[in-house]
């Protein structure tokens, strides 16, 4: 006799439920915490998947969501959560903005109590954090005082702003950006000196010394003096106000006004020796959290979401709203990722087996996907490696808001990762950056896959970056049939190079072959990167530094309208244009 077909567990949860409740379709629980406790009991021994069903509507967290290893599925079989079929279960870490009154000079203002933030959007736009001069224009600083460890700007610039400690002067540096909160500043003959505070200043004046240009631009952000505009806001944090300039048309006692109140949403974290496992999110949105660490001690990149943390400058990285970290046979797919603070999702330590598909990812201060956050050449675990993974079909669109050097699609030390198939535009700096360590030595990395991503409108306010960027000797690694476009150079950027495809420092053992590159500063940059094989791919190039051994090779036959045309997302996932 055949065995019985054992049937699936569900449970479901909804935002009008109850956590007495049974969780059954009829009797949700109200909380995903409630579905978790539910879920564990059952997991040694699953006879199917287990699924957790979030009807529509809105899930206000007043904490991190977290999972461990006690919510991984067994005997070879899935936990899922998941959004009810054509319903949006939206995860929020927001908190509604009530009580506007009208203020001086057109403003309105609302008491926010010990809520502290760096984002506001008004019905699900983001508004500007007050700054001058007004987007998209920038000034210019003279100098960089190294031995006074100053900056320098032209006389008149700082006028008698209140709460001068809280304002940030943010400055584009080539690839990196400063926001460096001011201490005081000099009037002098030869210019304004301003004194930035500590630790910004220490990490500001670290190495890179060739990054401290003279004319590089900047604006002053977070000063109610600064707050002239329509949609623009100020957090005046001594009076636990907010003020805000309404645009044309809104009236805020009908208008949704929300503020990040939690800094990550969703957290999956295992251990090395017991990794969370078997698990999926599928068709849930995340969105409105933020991250207040630049506003505690600055923000000082390295490069792409890299960043000097603390008083004694060690590696740090942008705030995250989902985080995953020692997991392996992970799914994440056709999830959104809007309104954030800092980076959409990261894939931190030991990820393994892990699919990152169909997701959209839009309006975010940092990068949209983060892969290996440890950045060790090789760790001295192998538990510790990043391998294994599938970034494809992927939406990924005006990133990087606050934080300009982020990336699209950040890898670091990663090996066997496939990059495929993303549509990523509208984003300040690198759309896809594979590698790290600046090294010709052999790593973890490669052999990694770039294929078929259509990326344009990258590298709009920051330079030395591409399309595509590659670091250190990754034998293998492939970037074909992806199709680049439209990229100008901002005239805020700084004079390094920006290209469609860039192989820097280390690159080898890289065949870039079927690409098409058109409207680009520059096709390829090779900057001391050697041994990599260019196939069919037409366009300006150039080697500088020491590139040698590359090879160059043009095949007649190739197609460039079948790269442009089926770059991108796949058919079964070009739905996801209509919300762009």
């Amino acid at each position: 006799m055949a065995p019985l077909a054992h049937a699936s567990i569900s449970f479901y949860v909804s935002p009008t439920g109850d956590d007495g409740n049974p969780g059954t379709e009829a009797a949700p629980f109200q909380s995903i915490e409630r579905a978790q406790t539910a879920v564990r009991p059952l997991t040694d021994t699953m006879t199917s998947d287990i699924t957790v069903v979030l009807r529509g509507g809105l899930y206000q967290l007043a904490n991190t969501v977290r999972f461990d290893h006690r919510d991984s599925g067994t005997n070879g079989f899935q936990v899922i959560y998941r959004s009810f079929s054509g319903e949006h279960a939206t995860l929020s870490g927001g908190r509604a903005i009530i009580g506007w009154t009208a203020a001086r000079d057109g403003l309105f203002q609302a008491n926010v109590g010990p809520n502290r933030f760096r984002q506001l959007y008004v019905n699900g736009a983001r508004a500007t954090r007050a700054r001058t001069p007004n987007a998209p224009d920038f000034y210019r600083l003279l100098r960089w005082d190294e031995d006074a460890q100053q900056i320098v700007v032209v006389p008149n610039s700082i006028a008698s702003w209140s709460n001068l400690t809280s304002v940030e002067m943010v400055i584009m540096k080539q690839w990196t950006q400063n926001n460096l909160r001011v201490e005081s500043f000099l009037e002098r003959e030869e210019g304004l000196f301003i004194q930035p505070r500590e630790p910004d200043r220490t990490k500001a004046f670290l190495g890179h010394l060739f990054l401290r240009l003279d004319a590089q631009s900047y604006f002053f952000e977070n000063a109610l003096a600064f707050l002239d505009s329509s949609g623009e806001w100020y957090l005046q944090t001594p009076t636990e106000e907010v003020f805000y300039r309404a645009r044309e048309g809104e009236d805020l006692s009908q208008t949704t006004v929300i503020a990040p109140h939690l800094e990550q949403l969703l957290e999956v974290r295992g251990t090395a020796g017991k990794p969370v496992h078997h698990l999926c999110f599928i068709g849930l949105t995340f969105e409105y959290a933020g991250w207040m660490e630049p506003t505690e001690e600055g923000f000082v990149v390295s490069q792409a979401d890299a960043i000097y943390h603390g008083i004694t400058p060690s590696a740090g990285r942008v705030g995250v709203a989902v985080a995953f970290a020692h997991a392996h046979h992970i799914q994440f797919e056709r999830n959104t990722l809007q309104h954030l603070g800092g980076t959409g999702l990261v894939l931190h330590t030991g990820i393994t087996d892990v699919q990152v598909i169909g997701n959209r990812f839009r309006d975010l201060s940092g990068s949209g996907i983060v892969i290996d956050s440890l950045l060790e050449t090789r760790p001295l675990d192998p538990r510790l490696v990043c391998q294994n993974i599938l970034i494809a079909n992927n939406l990924i669109t005006d990133i990087g808001l606050d934080y300009r050097s982020s990336v699209g699609i950040f890898a670091g030390f990663v090996s066997n990762t496939s990059i495929e198939y993303n549509d990523i535009h509208d984003a300040p700096y690198t759309g896809i950056s594979v590698g790290w360590g600046w090294t010709g030595k052999d790593t973890l990395l490669g052999p990694n896959r770039i294929i078929g991503n259509r990326i344009y409108r990258v590298m709009t306010t920051m330079a030395d970056g591409a399309g595509i960027y590659t670091l250190s000797k990754q034998s293998g690694t492939t970037i074909q049939d992806n199709y680049i476009y439209d990229i100008l150079r901002s005239p805020w950027a700084g004079n390094a190079p920006i290209s469609a495809i860039y192989l820097d420092e280390g690159s080898a053992g890289i065949t870039i072959a079927n690409n098409v590159l058109e409207r680009v500063p520059l096709g390829i940059f090779l900057h001391r990167a050697s041994e990599n094989t260019i196939v069919n791919t037409v366009g300006t190039y150039e080697e500088r530094n020491g590139s040698r051994n590359n090879t160059f090779h043009l095949e007649p036959g190739h197609s460039l309208d079948a790269v442009r045309l089926r770059a991108g997302l796949e058919p079964s996932f070009r739905d996801l244009h209509s919300h762009d």
